[in-house]
């Protein structure tokens, strides 16, 4: 029989603080340097055998964070969440092993340590699994969760399943597509921020964060409010300003940032075309942007002025935007979940249905077919 062994396990959390997208809480105080916080948490865990990061951060944030494992041996992992796609980071002689599962618990990793190897170290090993149709469901989940809960909520909120409008066609949502290339919900979403503060002449520009955008399935057939209620978990209030076409360049440069799939600061966009090149550097992914012209399509001029409409979080400099601090946003206009509402309604006193297919001849979002090669002839 194996010998029983007491092991101290040290666990500590870190989440975003308001300025790199979390929520701001009037009752909390907050310190944004992540490291400084993790080797506090470190020190008091020292004499732990194990220590787990529980961390709702950014990939490059918990990177940084891996690496104090050269600091502090017992930092073996983090386990985080914020990015909505599976991603992994070995561990090594210097850097904690990092996980991160996938949105709506559609994969998740079993770690297992275990003690008893010689010397005392614990051996750490991890599997992803795919939560999918071959994971049998609970016999009472269906009665005893779903059911239970979706009836309390429709005592709240009886016109949840309403119906408001039809779909075209199929709007695609799901996070895989909105959050790593152009979705047709999207851009159905984009033209109605264009006109949101009066359609003569709408703005030229208009783009939103993918995460505004929740709902992570398809809309098709009869659009309820409940697509609608999914699809916009936050209030999304919009602003315009006016920025130069440099100014915006630079602005936009930030939704292509970073490495690894399914970011909630990629962007959906309206009245602009982009061309990125992901192998280039940060900040110079951008090959071609492009608005529509006489002759078709010319690229946004540095130096003329352009207005753009673009979410209160994104303008406030969530999830890494950074507008122009010298241009006065507009006051906040109307909240886009019912900009929406309103244009799905209008089309359907008119007996139309709404929306259309992403056209691959016409794509507002394209990716470099090699590096340093346009997207657009």
């Amino acid at each position: 029989m194996a010998e029983a062994l007491d092991r101290e396990i040290g666990i500590f959390g870190l989440t975003l603080v308001p300025a790199d997208g979390g929520n701001a809480r009037d009752y909390l105080a907050y310190e944004d340097d992540y490291l400084a916080e993790a080797r506090r948490s470190l020190a008091a865990l020292a004499d732990t055998d194990l220590v787990i990061g529980l961390t709702h951060l950014h990939m490059e944030d918990d990177r940084r964070l891996a690496s104090l494992k050269a600091e502090y041996p017992n930092f073996r992992i983090i386990v985080g969440g914020h990015e909505h796609e599976p991603e992994h980071q070995p561990e090594n002689e210097t850097s904690a092993q990092i996980m991160k599962g996938a949105s709506n618990a559609r994969a998740i990793w079993r770690i297992d340590v275990d003690f008893t190897e010689a010397g005392g170290e614990p051996r750490i090993t991890t599997q992803l699994i795919d939560l999918d149709e071959t994971i049998a469901e609970a016999p009472d989940y269906q009665a005893e969760v779903a059911d239970k809960w979706r009836g309390r909520l429709l005592e709240v909120l009886p016109f949840l399943p309403a119906t408001l409008g039809y779909a075209a066609v199929p709007f695609d949502a799901r996070e895989v597509t909105v959050r790593n290339e152009e979705s047709n919900w999207g851009n159905f979403v984009a033209d109605r921020m264009r006109t949101a503060f009066g359609d003569e002449p709408p703005a030229d520009f208009a783009f939103i964060n993918s995460g505004t955008l929740r709902i992570d399935d398809y809309i098709a057939d009869d659009i309820t409010y409940e697509d609608i209620a999914r699809t916009f978990g936050f209030s999304s209030f919009l602003h315009y300003l006016t920025m130069s076409g440099a100014e915006f360049r630079e602005t936009l440069e930030a939704g292509y940032r970073g490495e690894g799939p399914s970011k909630g600061y990629f962007p959906q966009v309206s009245g602009f075309r982009v061309c990125v090149d992901r192998s280039q550097p940060e900040g110079r992914r951008i090959l071609q942007l492009e608005l529509p012209s006489e002759s078709g399509w010319s690229e946004i001029a540095p130096g003329a002025d352009y207005l753009v409409v673009a979410p209160e979080f994104l303008v406030g400099g969530g999830d890494g935007y950074r507008f122009p601090e010298d241009r006065e946003p507009s006051r906040p206009g109307s909240e886009l979940k019912y900009l929406v509402i309103d244009a799905i309604l209008s089309a359907t006193a008119r007996g139309e249905a709404v929306g259309e297919a992403v056209d691959p001849r016409r794509p507002r979002i394209a990716f470099a077919p090699e590096p340093g090669v346009d997207c657009f002839p």
